[in-house]
């Protein structure tokens, strides 16, 4: 455009012939719809999680809108790790409605792309804030509890609830953290009636069934009974109720093989989920919050969970890596009745056997020892001390203890000597993270099939073994 005709342009006759109202300007009711349309979906959504959100989001999802444009990440993501505690628990006119009936820890490493699933057992018992030691599916109740207690006589019962179940969930976070040893970010609590909903709304899910399933005591669905309940092994296509029962069952098997099947279930939803585009679909995800509105509770977002179906869509998913927290001999775990009451309880003593599993669950740097074949030497000046070491560790391990002998010499320092050049390196490894000890390499005599000699110096701690195990000798 010339100068002179910039210049007429912007002549004041020019802009006077521009200065229509907007309704007699092109394309005003196009731009007016679009403008409209918005503007109704914006409160319709809003509405939508005043209604809905309200019961299962924490701050019923308002402050999602604000912080999606602001473009934030998950809690941890910039770390590398999120950690995620799923609860299950019966709810409302189920007998003990508030204890969790299953905990599992789905962790996401980030920036390597993996996911590891962790199943805690209901009857750890745990240290929980201002109540003692206890059963770990009873924190939620006392965290429900505690709140109901102190802040809910003046209020009105709904909001009471919703307040009281995030104080539960809160506590059980907690609770979960320190037994693990790292942050939860976030939780999703959902009973069983919600479980049926979501899988029947997903139109069931497949699991492979390893071992074919018979009990005849599963309980009722008034509770006061009980039911058969039984499945062939192989492929299976279940429904809710099929898939809770089959993640509930123990019977006929234990906590740990259910706690495996709880695995599975776990996986099968994020599968269907995938498959039928869910968590990459707004309106899907909060379709479905509309159908477990009543039976469902979390902390995370509504944006967050696209956030989070993003990463583990991007994830290793093929790979999962599964642990069970349990009393198989190779595990970290021992039963305990000797209260008069079942509780599980951590071998070494305390948490810490956990913590280093937990944190170096992706790089495989402590892994479960396998079994190997192990002599104990006293080289210390506490006698009988090799065979309280034995005793525990033919206990709780798959180590094979072929001798307890007393060393030729004294020795300060407890030390491991390996005889397969790092073939065990997993049963070396544990000893060495269990007792604080170096490992150094030998060769061992011709006629000898050790694997491993523990040679136990004046260092080695007795609160390194398990109480119990020592009160019995």
């Amino acid at each position: 455009m010339s100068f002179v005709k910039q210049v007429r342009h912007l002549s004041p006759n020019n802009r006077a012939k521009n200065k229509k109202p907007f309704y007699k300007r092109k394309g005003w009711k196009v731009s007016f719809l679009i403008l409209g349309t918005f503007l109704i979906f914006l409160a319709s959504f809003l509405a939508y999680l005043y209604s809905n959100g309200s019961k299962v989001f924490e701050d019923g999802g308002y402050s999602s809108l604000a912080r999606a444009i602001k473009g934030e990440r998950l809690e941890g993501e910039e770390e590398g790790r999120v950690n995620v505690l799923f609860l299950g628990r019966g709810g409302e006119n189920h007998p003990g409605g508030l204890l969790t009936d299953s905990m599992l820890v789905a962790s996401i490493d980030t920036k390597e792309k993996k996911i590891a699933l962790i199943s805690i057992p209901r009857d750890l018992l745990v240290p929980i804030k201002n109540h003692g030691q206890d059963k770990l599916n009873s924190t939620f109740a006392y965290g429900y509890k505690d709140f109901l207690d102190k802040n809910c006589k003046k209020k009105k019962q709904a909001d009471c609830t919703n307040d009281a179940l995030a104080a539960g969930s809160a506590l059980t976070e907690d609770t979960v953290s320190n037994v693990l040893g790292i942050p939860i970010q976030y939780y999703v609590m959902i009973d069983f009636e919600g479980f049926k909903q979501l899988v029947n709304k997903l139109g069931g899910v497949d699991i492979y069934v390893d071992k074919a399933i018979y009990d005849p005591l599963y309980p009722d669905k008034n509770m006061k009974g009980y039911e058969l309940f039984s499945i062939k092994a192989g492929q299976q296509h279940m429904n809710g109720e099929v898939a809770l029962k089959y993640s509930r069952s123990r019977e006929t098997t234990s906590d740990f093989d259910r706690s495996r099947r709880q695995q599975q279930v776990i996986s099968a939803v994020k599968d269907k989920s995938f498959q039928a585009g869910v968590l990459a679909n707004p309106k899907k995800v909060l379709d479905l919050v509309t159908i477990v509105g009543n039976h469902m509770r979390t902390n995370f977002e509504p944006f967050e969970l696209k956030l989070m179906a993003d990463i583990i869509k991007n994830s290793d998913t093929g790979n999962i890596i599964s642990r069970v927290l349990s009393s198989a001999n190779d595990s970290f775990l021992v039963s305990d009745s000797s209260t008069g009451t079942f509780y599980l309880r951590p071998k070494s003593g305390n948490f810490d056997d956990i913590k280093e599993m937990f944190k170096n669950i992706f790089s495989g740097q402590h892994q479960e020892p396998t079994s190997a074949k192990i002599e104990v030497l006293n080289a210390s000046k506490t006698p009988g001390l090799a065979g309280k070491v034995a005793l525990e560790l033919e206990k709780n391990t798959k180590f094979e203890v072929s001798s307890i002998k007393t060393y030729k010499d004294k020795l300060k320092k407890t030390v491991v000597f390996d005889y397969t050049n790092g073939k065990k390196k997993s049963a070396t490894d544990f000893l060495k993270n269990k007792y604080k000890v170096e490992v150094l390499t030998k060769t061992r005599d011709a006629s000898s099939d050790v694997d491993i000699a523990l040679i136990i110096g004046d260092d080695f701690s007795v609160n390194s073994l398990n109480s119990s195990e020592i009160s019995k000798r």
